[in-house]
């Protein structure tokens, strides 16, 4: 009994040292110099099945991505291993694989691509199976099961009567055919259609992916690539990065930023380890407050916020002023003294501010925009719209209507309402044409001017020369008709200015205007929307 018991143990520890996953486990417990051969180990079978992948030797190229796999195991190996087996039709072991691989990275980016590809591949997997089809082999027969009998048929006998066909109708003579009555239709039997055969589904190129493993002494540290708006991760971090040259900027709270050029290389494996510095000449800053999303201004206001709460990031040592707001509360201000090396938190709470409401109805008012100071806070008509207490100054704005401004004191809880009527504005139009017409006309009386000019010279100069002249004679005519047209042109330019002049500077309509509604004492109102035949709008109630 005790042998067996021996042989048995015997037996646990070679399957244990046999497999892979154990093997590679045990490495992995080693210690940091393990840890390191393990790494170097998975870039060299990394290499590896990269090089037979390009060699089309796809088969061994699996193999060794699933041994770099085995000493680190890293998504991006599984989903090398599932190309390969893509690229020799093996669809069952591609789709076992990219099923892992999701599973063991399940926030990746084209989640949704490996999705749909694992469906072509079950596509796939059918349409190869529909092809198997059972081959006979050469010189086989049906067999004879035992037992199987003869089935004889029946025999007439001498002097047997025909006997009724079935269906036949009692008086029907045998051999009779039926009549067919006329309307009656031929019954189509059902013909079975074969099922229309599989069509091999095409699947997208793909390609392996290279790796990127980025680790930091201490973990945890947020990186960047090439800048601060596109984040990468949190460290450890594996995964693929665009081929080429990139800066990687490692971040973490309590040191310094690092900076890193790397070179993302086809075929190989990238790994970098940094450590962090503690950072002596900088403060770290956490800035909190009740309210996520808030405006986080240090020093300087004018320069714009340094960004929304919850806020991370660093300030010189020293004293600071820091400015906490958002739309709806009052804005906090907080003196902040922060010391270098050390991590400094600031939580601040925001009240809500006290608001009244305002309404805005009137002439012409549709599709205004209300502005309080230069923020636009509806487009007109509004009801009850929510704005801070205070001093504010008010404007409406319509294209083609006379603006109107007013400055309105803004009490806690009360409403206000306003009625607007919005004139229109000068037509600027009939000016600019005025101004066309009367330099059309005054060139055109030019040209007029210097022909008369023209007949005239020319008949003076043909007496001067002792030609004989007549006194009917065109040119004499034609410059009188030239000069006329250039003086009526003139005048027809005078009055194109002057008009354009007038619709220029003199505006007749009548202004803009707002007023605000009074109510009687005891007395209240309330604007309830109307439901009419044309449209809509608001109806405005008294009650006493």
């Amino acid at each position: 009994m005790k042998q067996i018991q021996l042989l048995s143990f015997l037996f646990t520890l070679v399957l244990l040292a046999s497999n892979p996953l154990t093997a590679s486990a045990q490495k992995g417990s080693g210690g940091k110099g393990q840890k390191e051969n393990a790494t170097e180990k998975a870039k060299e079978h990394f290499k590896a099945g990269q090089a037979m992948f390009g060699a089309g030797q796809f088969d061994k190229a699996a193999e060794s991505f699933l041994k770099a796999y085995e000493y680190k195991p890293l998504a991006a190996f599984l989903f090398n291993i599932a190309v390969c087996y893509e690229k020799v039709e093996k669809f069952t072991e591609a789709k076992q694989y990219f099923v892992e691989y999701l599973a063991k990275d399940p926030q990746t980016k084209e989640l949704a691509s490996i999705q749909a590809r694992i469906r072509l591949l079950d596509r796939l997997i059918e349409y190869k199976e529909s092809q198997k089809k059972p081959v006979d082999k050469p010189g086989d027969k049906p067999v004879d099961k035992p037992g199987d009998k003869p089935v004889d048929k029946p025999v007439d006998k001498p002097g047997d009567k025909p006997s009724d066909k079935p269906g036949d109708k009692p008086g029907d003579k045998p051999g009779d055919k039926p009549v067919d009555k006329p309307g009656d239709k031929p019954v189509d039997k059902p013909v079975d259609k074969p099922a229309p055969p599989l069509v091999k589904p095409e699947l997208p190129p793909i390609a392996t992916r290279t790796l990127t493993a980025v680790s930091t002494d201490p973990p945890g540290a947020v990186l960047y690539l090439n800048h601060k708006k596109e984040k990468l991760g949190t460290t450890p971090f594996e995964g693929e990065i665009p081929l080429g040259k990139h800066v990687l900027i490692v971040e973490m709270k309590g040191f310094s930023d690092i900076k890193r050029e790397i070179n993302v290389q086809e075929n190989r494996m990238l790994d970098i380890m940094v450590s962090m510095k503690k950072d002596v000449n900088m403060a770290w800053v956490q800035i909190t407050s009740n309210v996520p999303g808030a405006q986080v201004f240090v020093d300087n206001k004018e320069i714009g916020p340094v960004g929304h709460t919850p806020f991370n990031g660093v300030l010189k040592p020293g004293k600071h002023t820091v400015f906490v707001e958002q739309d709806g509360f009052r804005e906090e201000k907080r003196e902040l003294d922060v010391s270098a090396g050390e991590s400094n938190t600031l939580h601040v709470k925001l009240e809500r501010q006290p608001i009244g409401y305002l309404t805005i109805l009137g002439r012409n008012v549709r599709d205004a925009r209300v502005k309080l100071g230069n923020k636009t806070i509806c487009v007109a008509p509004c009801s009850k719209v929510k704005i801070p207490v205070g001093s504010h100054r008010l404007r409406i704005l319509k294209k083609g209507r006379k603006a109107v401004e007013q400055r309105v004191e803004v009490v806690a809880g009360e409403q206000k309402t306003f009625e607007v009527t919005l004139n229109r504005a000068p037509d600027r139009t009939g000016a600019i044409s005025g101004y066309v017409l009367g330099l059309a006309a005054l060139g055109a009386g030019i040209w007029a001017g210097g022909k008369s000019v023209q007949f005239k010279d020319d008949y003076q100069a043909d007496l001067d020369a002792g030609i004989p002249v007549f006194s009917n004679d065109s040119r004499l005519q034609d410059g009188k008709i030239y000069a006329i047209a250039a003086n009526v042109l003139y005048g027809l330019s005078a009055l194109s200015f002057t008009v354009a002049l007038y619709r220029t500077f003199i505006d007749t309509s009548p202004d803009s205007r707002i007023r605000l509604q009074t109510v009687p004492d005891g007395a209240s109102v309330t604007w309830e929307p109307l439901m009419l035949p044309g449209g809509a709008g608001l109806g405005l109630t008294f009650h006493y």
